[in-house]
């Protein structure tokens, strides 16, 4: 699937978004936690059912920057000659976006979103 993070970012893809969401919750679930669901994962998995595209971004970004399950599938599903462009990215996304995301509270959703597309579109 070439240029799937870009995917991502088109409405006609929120099925594969929830899916990879659900799959990256379940592994932090196991990973983390011994298959058990925290408070905090089933409240995250319950408002995936009701979140806007824009926080499906957000949540599936913030995911993305913690499980190496969840970094494992997109790298699967990615083009071999986009794996340089990826990483560039994951670093990219750990070491700028969430970290200017967490500590800065002017950054809203949609603006940590847009930083994630600028960051895949120049990696």
């Amino acid at each position: 699937m070439p240029n799937v993070i870009l995917l991502l970012f088109s409405h006609y893809h929120c099925a594969l978004l929830n899916r990879l969401i659900a799959l990256s919750i379940d592994s932090i679930a196991q990973n983390f936690f011994e298959g058990k669901f925290s408070t905090e994962l089933t409240k995250l998995k319950d408002s995936v059912q009701t979140a806007s595209h824009t926080e499906l971004l957000a949540i599936f970004f913030l995911l993305l920057n913690v499980d190496q399950t969840l970094k494992q599938e997109i790298r699967r599903l990615e083009m071999e000659q986009n794996y340089a462009k990826l990483e560039r990215f994951l670093l990219d996304l750990r070491r700028f976006v969430v970290v200017e995301f967490s500590v800065n509270e002017q950054v809203s959703l949609q603006l940590f979103v847009d930083k994630c597309e600028e960051h895949w579109v120049l990696a």
